[in-house]
């Protein structure tokens, strides 16, 4: 009886040890305490454990060990190790790296770098813009650009235009991407 008690304790003893947690929490700017949406959340030392932040910076991670680091990062912030130490709310808040920001290009086939840019480049600056009378970004930046083409799908108030680079057309992540420079 004594051997099946000892049996019963080890047991639970090397489980207790090797328990599995859930850990959630919240990616934030630490300038002004916005959510980072998207950030990147993986388990260190393992392949393909991890997660996405969702549109509002929360995340969620299952089964990970109780002594687990998590890696959080992003583009433009500084990338962040943290010891999970068996808390199951984990909320973490990210410097900018200023430095680790890098001119970027868009182009009609992706991006690309200041450095590795081969190609000629156009730059419209805000003053050429500012005092063109136009309803959209886009349709002020008719005709200041070699190669671009912007149209209008509809004639309706808000609705979205086709932008094409010397033929080929922007997927949406571009396109975005092109509005914010």
């Amino acid at each position: 009886m004594k051997k099946l008690i000892f049996i019963f304790l080890s047991v639970l003893l090397v489980n207790a040890g090797m328990a599995q947690t859930r850990v959630t929490g919240t990616v934030t700017a630490s300038d002004d305490g916005s959510p980072i949406p998207y950030a990147v959340v993986l388990l260190k030392g393992s392949r393909g454990v991890g997660t996405n932040t969702d549109a509002d910076g929360k995340y969620a991670l299952s089964d990970l060990p109780a002594n687990a680091v998590l890696i959080f990062s992003y583009v433009g912030y500084k990338t962040q190790e943290i010891s999970v130490a068996g808390r199951s709310v984990l909320n973490v808040e990210m410097a900018t790296d200023a430095l680790a920001l890098d001119e970027v290009i868009v182009v009609a086939y992706g991006t690309s770098t200041r450095g590795t840019f081969t190609g000629a480049a156009s730059v419209v600056k805000a003053d050429a813009i500012k005092d063109v009378p136009s309803l959209s970004f886009e349709n002020a930046m008719g005709g200041k650009i070699a190669g671009l083409q912007i149209t209008t799908l509809s004639g309706q108030a808000g609705s979205t235009s086709s932008i094409r680079v010397r033929g080929r057309g922007f997927d949406e992540r571009l396109q975005r991407a092109f509005v914010r420079c």
